[in-house]
């Protein structure tokens, strides 16, 4: 994966890429990414941290996500051996650049270690438009990183938010209540929403595990590949057409009539709509429809006429 800088935060990209989430009140929620703020956005006792991580986590069915806060301590002491030691050890980004990220990051490591609890409430996203469709976890205990490492990674937050950092200020509570929340980690089972009468569920609605979701998100993964190549397949269709079109009269005669023999109708010219033409008085996405249908039938047939005009030896 990638440590990017979009010039408002330190963003480290994990979605789509079947690495988990988290079960939460029996819904499950797709891993989204990890970003650095600077300083912390929530505060202990009016105190602000010198730092703040956010993980965000997105429902499989609607908008509302989930976004674990750690508050991050600056000790000289502490241990460099961490679960985001590949991510703040590594070369940090100036703004529209990324940086591989090479080590593993062991996320489970900061929801329960060595603790797991957790301060809970109904929020908003702290970037705009700040809509109410979060719900925090705030880690009560603090993780530990070098001086070092913290200090250089909320210098690169400053300097690509010329030195006002990247956190909201704090907002009152309005009433809103909170309660505490204990982490663990394990193979959640998913309890989907329930379905339309008919419809087929896509896993074992009893046990679902991370593998499945994985192997979910690779076949949408194929399945959008698979759409990428018939468009360029359709673009090489039309090309082949001008390319014909174009060399036909270069080609030597033996080479011309093969490949017009098997072909006793020439591809038509690109369709246009002349005034008082039939299609003048349709509306524009049906003559879009037609000239589309007609273009990819002309296509298929000029792949066709290039194929036979190949040497025989290169087909």
């Amino acid at each position: 994966t990638e440590l990017s800088n979009n010039g408002h935060a330190l963003v480290l990209n994990l979605a789509g890429r079947g690495l988990g989430g988290v079960t939460y009140e029996g819904q499950w929620y797709n891993l989204l990414d990890l970003n650095f703020h600077a300083a912390s956005e929530h505060t202990m006792y009016g105190e602000h941290f010198p730092m703040e991580i956010h993980v965000v986590f997105k429902h499989s069915s609607t908008p509302k996500v989930l976004v674990f806060a750690f508050w991050v301590l600056a000790e000289d002491s502490a241990s460099e051996d961490h679960p985001l030691k590949a991510v703040t050890q590594a070369f940090l980004p100036e703004v529209g650049k990324v940086t591989p990220i090479r080590g593993a990051v062991d996320l489970s490591g900061l929801f329960t270690n060595p603790t797991g609890t957790f301060f809970t409430y109904e929020g908003s996203l702290t970037v705009p438009p700040c809509s109410q469709m979060a719900l925090w976890f705030v880690r009560r205990e603090p993780l530990k990183f070098p001086s070092a490492e913290v200090t250089g990674i909320k210098a690169a937050l400053m300097k690509s938010t010329g030195d006002f950092g990247n956190y909201r200020s704090v907002m009152p509570r309005n009433g809103r209540k909170a309660w505490v929340t204990e982490a663990a980690v394990g193979k959640p089972i998913y309890k989907p929403s329930p379905l339309p009468p008919g419809v087929a569920p896509l896993f074992d609605p009893s046990v679902v595990r991370a593998a499945d979701f994985k192997a979910y998100t690779d076949a949408r993964m194929a399945a959008r590949s698979v759409q990428e190549a018939e468009k360029v397949s359709q673009r090489a269709y039309y090309r082949a057409f001008r390319a014909t079109q174009a060399s036909r009269d270069t080609m030597p005669d033996d080479m011309k009539l093969r490949a017009i023999e098997p072909h006793h109708e020439e591809p038509e010219a690109i369709p246009t709509l002349a005034p008082g033409s039939p299609g003048a008085g349709k509306s524009h996405e049906e003559v879009l429809e037609t000239i589309t249908d007609k273009i990819a039938d002309q296509a298929r047939a000029a792949a066709k006429i290039a194929y036979q005009a190949m040497v025989p030896d290169l087909r």
